[in-house]
């Protein structure tokens, strides 16, 4: 189908827009600095910058994407809501009890996570239900109404409801809905039964809490988008990224939106995954830097890690790994991540015992880092790179931001005289201590789970992430270094490369060796048909995939482990099979396993997906702005016939066929790893490399949306697609 796509991705400090055209691939880029105050403000800047770029009209697309933090703000900021709760009478304060761990042992002050909804807005409801869903006691429908009178005088409309054993039967968390509508006209109403029919209470209520609590805020935000697409003459619909790395309809959103509270970072590793597959690596680890954080995912034989319990709003512990317990459980299919407050804008600062801390607080887009000359005085990540000289002292953002070297050298000199250490040293400081903390998430990511690195390649990208990748190699041994075209972009990109989604799990908990096989399939057969359901109607037809899976576990364990049924059908030759894979598993995540424990099914699971679209093979277009960056940045470059590090890689005219040296277009100071001192370091403009073009650490790579730092010891060659690799010599 011919016409252009659009995809908008908004961070905490850029906001990120890539058009397509579908028949020829050509793409527009650009990036704006995201307005907290109004997030569609940044959109729509975005979105015209690309529209201007390529000269077309909204009209013309026939698809406009998008990933938003809107819904992880309304949380982390409590800024949701409000939200009511009803529960099982005596369950009430299921938010407040909360579980029985602490996050960090040696605290004695530590506290657990704000519930979402205060207690005097949370109900009892006199019902009970016994774990198998038989009714101990009737729903008493007069204490639904005197809550919803309650609520209903509030000005609260917005209901979760989380009655015990709801995953079982739903049926009184119906009938609760059906009065609440009754009584509280226009009410939004969020049913356990519904957005997560799962074992263990309070994780099930607080994600049908959260999806009530971000609900009204999401609503707004969606229609003011609509609104602002159809007064430009969009005619096409608002698709948006969940968490799992698959689309929904705008509708779609609205109904479950705690399905997109991690659409941006989701999003990232979608594009990851597009262009692992172009090069061949099924085995990646990847490194998403923005301004306000740092994401570490992976790519494991070809196919993208999740995880279907997880938190939001967690803090870091020990090694700023995730201190599990210190954020609300969200429970629903999540790109399997490792988030931490280390972007380009974290704020450098020193703590009490005098030992210098980046992040994770951050600059955000609004003062922003000290160079971006918006009234920032704390120093940065982006700061430092600024001062020594791996990020140009002159624009960013396609030009669209100015940049102040003055300013940032002032914020660096601040804190190193704070620290009582010159400002180079305080500027490398503050970098080693974003890469370690960087490092330590790797490690997480791959080491603790039992992952050797070596086998590995990584893939960086966002704003800051290519300045930074060199160093994780050489620390954690990655094979190589891959830095796709539009890195500081490629989220956005992610959205493009991303098709219509659906997981859906239901509890079914039953040991293996005795289940009925029949049963079994019945239900698979039955979530399966309810995920197609709610994909959008275009997607439903042709080649779905479908993937069937099963959470299992040893019988007294608390936890499970996801394992594939092998071929999608269950029977008795498949269940031994699903018993062997377990025990694998089990030893391969926890170092053991017990062949001869009794082992049951907690729940089912099926994903279903529509194909991913077609992206035609071209390089990035954009030409004539790409010219006019370059001619504009010129100016501000020294010109060198011999810069000083640029050594040739490969071979020239007469090498090795297919590779040739590339030629930097200048140089500038900068601070390289091995080094004491700014150094002359050969500077290339990515628009200006080609395939086969062949260079040489240390050298730095501008593009228009992020800069990529070669350290010394590694060669680049550029690829098929325009993708540097960097492998160590």
């Amino acid at each position: 189908m011919s016409g252009f796509r659009v995809a908008i991705d908004i961070g905490g400090t850029f906001t990120d827009v890539v058009l397509i055209d579908t028949e020829s691939g050509e793409r527009w880029t650009g990036k704006v600095l995201s307005t907290p105050h109004d997030p569609s403000e940044g959109f729509f800047r975005a979105l015209d910058i690309a529209l201007e770029l390529a000269g077309v009209q909204i009209g013309a697309c026939r698809s406009v994407l998008h990933a938003t933090t809107v819904a992880t703000n309304a949380v982390l900021t409590r800024t949701g809501g409000p939200a009511a709760l009803l529960a099982t009478d005596g369950f009430r304060d299921v938010l407040e009890i909360a579980r029985q761990i602490r996050h960090d042992l040696y605290d004695l002050r530590t506290t657990k996570p704000l519930p979402l909804v205060a207690r005097e807005w949370a109900f009892g409801i006199r019902e009970r239900l016994r774990y198998d869903g038989s009714v101990l006691l009737p729903l008493d429908e007069d204490s639904v109404r005197e809550a919803a009178a309650q609520i209903r005088a509030s000005g609260i409309r917005s209901v979760a409801v989380c009655l015990l054993h709801a995953y079982v039967n739903p049926t009184h968390e119906q009938r609760v809905a059906e009065i609440l509508r009754d009584e509280i006209p226009g009410v939004s109403i969020s049913l356990s039964s519904v957005i997560a029919p799962e074992m263990r209470e309070y994780p099930r209520a607080s994600t049908t809490v959260a999806n009530a609590y971000v609900g009204p805020v999401v609503g707004s935000y969606i229609a003011s988008i609509e609104a602002g697409l159809r007064d430009r003459g969009a005619s096409s619909g608002l698709w948006l990224m969940k968490s799992n790395g698959g689309l929904a309809t705008a509708a779609t959103a609205l109904e479950r939106p705690v399905e997109i509270i991690e659409s941006g970072p989701a999003a990232g590793l979608a594009a990851a995954s597009h262009y692992a597959a172009l090069v061949g690596s099924r085995d990646v680890v990847t490194l998403d830097m923005g301004g306000t954080t740092a994401k570490v995912g992976m790519i494991d034989d070809g196919e993208s890690l999740q995880t279907t319990a997880w938190e939001i709003g967690s803090s870091a512990g020990s090694g700023s790994a995730v201190a599990h317990g210190s954020g609300l459980p969200i429970l629903g299919s999540v790109m399997d991540l490792v988030e931490i407050g280390a972007g380009g804008g974290s704020i450098a600062w020193i703590d009490p015992g005098g030992i210098l801390r980046v992040g994770p607080r951050s600059a955000g887009a609004d003062p922003g880092p000290a160079c971006y000359g918006r009234g920032g005085t704390e120093p940065t990540v982006t700061d430092a790179n600024v001062f020594l000289g791996r990020i140009g002292a002159t624009s960013m953002a396609g030009g669209r931001l100015s940049l102040d070297g003055a300013a940032a050298a002032a914020a660096i000199a601040r804190l190193a005289d704070r620290l009582g250490v010159s400002s180079l040293d305080a500027a490398v400081a503050i970098l080693d201590v974003a890469d370690s903390a960087m490092i330590q998430a790797t490690r997480l990511m791959t080491i603790r789970r039992g992952l050797d690195p070596h086998g590995y390649d990584l893939i960086a990208f966002g704003g800051a992430g290519p300045l930074h990748a060199c160093r994780q190699a050489t620390a954690l041994g990655f094979r190589s270094v891959i830095i796709p075209p539009d890195a500081g972009v490629l989220s956005a990109f992610g959205l493009l490369a991303s098709a219509p989604r659906v997981d859906h799990r239901v509890a079914f908990r039953r040991r293996i060796d005795v289940v009925d096989p029949a049963e079994v399939s019945a239900t698979l057969d039955r979530i399966e048909a309810e995920a197609i359901a709610r994909l959008p109607p275009e997607a439903r037809g042709g080649d779905l995939r479908r993937d069937r899976a099963a959470d299992i576990r040893y019988v007294g364990q608390s936890w499970d482990l996801r394992v594939a049924i092998p071929g999608g059908v269950f029977d008795a030759a498949a269940a031994a099979r699903l018993r062997a894979d377990f025990d694998a598993a089990h030893e391969r995540t926890h170092g053991y396993a017990a062949p001869t424990a009794l082992v049951e099914m907690v729940h089912l699971a099926i994903s279903v997906a529509a194909p991913r679209p077609g992206i035609a093979d071209r390089a990035v277009a954009d030409r004539a702005v790409a010219d006019r960056a370059v001619a504009d940045r010129a100016v501000a470059d020294r010109a060198v016939a011999a810069p000083v590090g640029a050594a040739p890689v490969g071979a020239a005219a007469g090498g090795d066929e297919g590779q040739r040296t590339a030629r930097p277009s200048g140089s500038r100071p900068a601070f390289v790893d091995d080094g004491i001192l700014l150094v002359e370091v050969p500077v290339y403009r990515f628009n200006g490399l080609r395939e086969g073009d062949t260079l040489a650490g240390p050298a730095l790579i501008d593009g228009d949306d992020s800069t990529t730092f070669v350290a010394g010891p590694f060669d680049c060659r550029v690829g098929p697609h325009r993708v540097l690799h960097l492998v160590a010599r």
